[in-house]
């Protein structure tokens, strides 16, 4: 009798080792891992002086076990062979939420108040000076806190 029940809970701890070394090699092989990645197109913004931007931001998330928003945008303008920025701009009011149901959302640069092609982006006697722009997402709401997105994209003036 008690020999019976043994077998049971063996065949059971047996069942719990094997799914938790499943679980495990899922993780470690990229199964269940998460990775959220921001890109934005085009790959060089066109700007004109004090007007907004065409073009998308998209967050894609890989993977199952995540999910929250992003809430801050902030963008840092930068002229060519300098680290410091010229500008930067924050736009707090965003709301992008990524989830296993919607792994894919996009948002479009025109859409967002205040961000605009700063004027200091052009010297005194008009000349373009713009060589790049740093797109930082991050998450500052309560709930999930996810990790900053970063993404950097060229920047010409329009002809």
């Amino acid at each position: 009798m008690w020999e019976g029940l043994l077998m049971k809970r063996a065949h059971v701890l047996r069942g719990i080792a094997i799914a938790a070394v499943l679980v495990m090699a899922s993780m470690t092989a990229g199964c269940l891992k998460t990775e959220i990645a921001m890109s934005i197109s085009p790959g060089e913004l066109v700007c004109v002086r004090d007007a907004k931007f065409d073009g998308t931001i998209t967050v894609e998330m890989k993977g199952f076990l995540a999910g929250g928003k992003y809430d801050t945008l902030t963008v840092k303008f930068f002229e060519g062979g300098n680290d410091e920025p010229l500008a930067t701009m924050r736009v707090d009011d965003l709301m992008i939420v990524v989830s296993p149901l919607g792994k894919i959302v996009k948002q479009e640069l025109a859409e967002l108040d205040g961000l605009v092609a700063p004027a200091v982006l052009w010297d005194d006697e008009g000349v373009f000076r713009g060589a790049k722009a740093q797109f930082t997402l991050t998450s500052t709401g309560l709930g999930v806190q996810l990790n900053p997105l970063v993404c950097e994209v060229g920047l010409v003036e329009a002809r």
